[in-house]
């Protein structure tokens, strides 16, 4: 039974992983950071799903229909993933800091799409800030940068 389990487990990740390039795993992982984003106040809108699309065609130069299917695609994963790790670990692995920071500034630009910035969303922010080796005055600048393009 336990060996079902983990051949189970292990051809389920196995399948996530290695199907997707480098470049793909990157624009899904920072697809489904964005996703959970918009979904820590509980109230995923429009408003949030527009940001997400703009930034991730003009991120990794993407057409609409493109960065909708991805959205679709994170959707799915973010609602089966039981934690952010591989996700960032997806981001650190392809992206120097950067444009690590630039990952933040999008978080932010989603989160204050629908107008406010709820507690859980700055939090979640603050976490992955720490998740993705950007520091604390990094962080800021992003958040100035989003709400100056707002």
């Amino acid at each position: 039974m336990l060996k079902k389990l983990k051949s189970i487990f292990l051809s389920s990740k196995a399948s996530d992983d290695n199907t997707l390039t480098k470049p793909k795993r990157l624009q899904l992982s920072a697809a489904a950071l964005l996703v959970e984003a918009a979904l820590m106040d509980e109230n995923f809108d429009e408003k949030e799903r527009s940001a997400i699309i703009s930034a991730l065609m003009r991120h990794f130069e993407l057409d609409k229909k493109e960065a909708e299917e991805l959205v679709a695609k994170a959707e799915e994963l973010q609602s089966k993933a039981t934690d952010l790790h591989s996700f960032t670990r997806s981001v650190n692995d392809s992206l120097p800091p950067n444009e690590r920071q630039e990952i933040i500034q999008m978080l932010w630009k989603v989160v204050y799409a629908d107008g406010s910035l709820d507690q859980y969303e700055a939090a979640l922010i603050r976490k992955l800030s720490g998740l993705l080796h950007v520091r604390g005055s990094e962080s800021a600048d992003a958040r100035k940068k989003a709400l100056n393009e707002i």
